[in-house]
């Protein structure tokens, strides 16, 4: 199908910490497609550029081959309505029932006012990620796992084409965690959502990902297929994979 978003010589600095250092990756339609690396090298601030809640000092990203960094303001929110972020804390809001959350950005994002079709979409989306009964509840009244379920429905409702996840398993135990990367494929399979991860589960990583990209200094150091990746010459990245695997066994 041929790629969707294009990262080009990304650069992106914080006063005198220089996170990006011209990181380049495309982004296959489509598939699901993994950023790994040690903590602190740039792979949050990698996807917020892309979806712009960052701005790059240099480089582009292109969206269906067109610059997003270059585009006229109207142009650009165009082509971020078209884009879909799972927040690692799920960014629910406290004050809201779960219902209101996942119509939020049709309501607010759309200016939807079809009340009959809100209320659908709110209900199909929460059958999806079974939990078809949680709509009156409050955030606080569901567990971790749950919030991050409700939070995938909230971004499902506006039909993504792409979907980011930013570290979608953190704080939850291994069968939680195998939950949502299990939903992460489903979201892949079914809808077709070109999904793009950063996460530290490596062992799901090279499970579920179609292609993964390696972040150190600045760059994306290495990339391919999990295959291709597990048995990698670059002394970094095998040593990085090597650790992982590791403390899964202790």
């Amino acid at each position: 199908m041929g790629e969707i978003v294009r990262v080009e010589n990304l650069f992106k600095s914080f006063g005198d910490n220089h996170v990006l250092q011209g990181a380049s990756i495309a982004f296959e339609e489509g598939r699901i497609t993994s950023i790994i690396g040690q903590s602190g090298t740039g792979k949050s601030v990698l996807i917020k550029n892309i979806i712009g809640v960052l701005e790059p000092d240099d480089g582009d990203i292109l969206f269906h081959g067109k610059s997003m960094v270059h585009a006229s303001a109207e142009e650009r929110a165009e082509m971020r309505r078209r884009f879909g972020y799972l927040f690692q804390d799920s960014a629910l809001f406290d004050s809201m029932t779960v219902a209101e959350n996942i119509a939020f950005p049709l309501t607010e994002g759309r200016g939807e006012k079809d009340r009959v079709r809100i209320r659908d979409v709110v209900q199909e989306k929460l059958d999806w990620i079974g939990l078809p009964d949680v709509g009156d509840q409050y955030p606080a009244e569901l567990s971790g796992g749950m919030r991050k379920r409700v939070g995938l429905a909230r971004t499902l409702a506006v039909q993504p084409e792409v979907l980011l996840f930013d570290e979608p398993t953190t704080g939850l135990d291994p069968v939680l965690a195998e939950t949502i990367n299990e939903l992460i494929t489903k979201v892949n399979q079914e809808f077709g959502i070109t999904c793009i991860l950063i996460t530290h589960d490596i062992q799901a990583t090279f499970r579920i990902s179609d292609y993964i990209g390696f972040l150190y200094d600045g760059k994306i150091q290495a990339q391919g297929r999990p295959d291709e990746l597990s048995g990698t010459k670059h002394p970094v990245l095998r040593q990085f994979i090597a650790n992982s695997f590791a403390e899964l066994e202790v």
